[in-house]
Parts: structure tokens; sequence; C-alpha cells
């Protein structure tokens, strides 16, 4: 499960210049709901439907919105790291669970940002260097879902699962 927190913040127009106080900024708002919440592992829970099963979620993914982008989740990359397959599909997961409809990611150098890019949730399976077929990872999160569903029965227990080239096996 992801962990993820949700506020509001104003969220002007990135220049080099503000960078420094706006991370500034998130760090001071980071501490205040570290704060607010010590008392609870996640920020934010939320029931989300997937297909046709329905689970208690929590997340502490950052989301930040203003009037032209209501609700946009942030990831900082370093700017010499190419996004790949997992990080792509990390972060579509993550909006689609929290119905977050863009992605603000941020390209830093030694934690110096450099840029940032802002895209839709529904187009990061298709962008350059982390493209994957959505329909896919839907269809093996559903099957996943199933099985958990159908075998993790017992309320309250801790499962380990175990998968070899032959054999599945469910652990309570």
């Amino acid at each position: 499960m992801i962990e993820h927190f949700i506020f509001s913040v104003e969220f002007p127009e990135v220049t080099r210049s503000d960078a420094a106080s706006i991370l500034e900024k998130m760090k001071e708002i980071h501490d205040q709901q570290e704060d607010n919440c010590a008392h609870s592992p996640f920020q934010r829970t939320m029931n989300w439907t997937f297909e046709n099963m329905k689970m208690l979620i929590g997340s502490d993914l950052p989301i930040f919105g203003d009037e032209k982008h209501p609700a946009v989740s942030l990831r900082l990359r370093d700017m010499n790291k190419p996004i790949n397959v997992l990080t792509g599909i990390d972060c579509w997961l993550d909006n689609l669970m929290c119905n977050v409809p863009e992605l603000a990611m941020c390209y830093h150098v030694d934690g110096i940002v450099q840029s940032y890019e802002i895209m839709k949730t529904e187009d990061i399976p298709y962008r350059e260097g982390c493209q994957f077929p959505p329909n896919v990872i839907r269809d093996l999160a559903t099957n996943l879902l199933s099985f958990l569903k159908a075998n993790a029965t017992k309320e309250g227990h801790t499962y380990w699962l175990f998968k070899s080239l032959f054999v599945c096996i469910l652990f309570c």
C-alpha cells in the first residue's frame, strides 16, 4: 500500500529563484502535517474501487493544487537518471488510487531543481522511457487482488506469499 498526505498550497509559476523557497515551504508543510498526524501511519485513508473490488487504502502522496491545477502530485527526480518503467508505473498507480489527474515531475541536480514538467495521469504510460501497457498492469492488479481476496480471509492476520516457478503458497 502507498502512504500519502493531502493539503492545499498556492503553487506559483516556478523559476529557479523560486525553487529554494518552494522547497522550504514544502518542508514546513510536511513537518506540520507530521506533527498533526503523528497518531496515524497514513495522512489520508480512502475507499478505493478497482474493477469490482472495494478496499480501504492509505497514502502519503504529496498533492498540491491551485486554481489552474486543482490536484497535482509531486515527484522529485534526479535529472541524471532516466525515468524507467517502474517509476512510471509507481507514479501512475499512485495517481490512479488517489484520483489525481496530473503529475508534476521536478528534475534536480544535487537537490537543486533545474526544471519541471506537468503531465496528465493518463499520459504517464505512454511517456518516452517508461512506456508500459496500462491494460496489462490493470489485469495483473486484478488477478493479484482477486487472489488475495479469495485466499487472505482471516481478519487481522499477516500473510506471506511465496511463489516459485512451480508453486504459489500463501502462509498465514
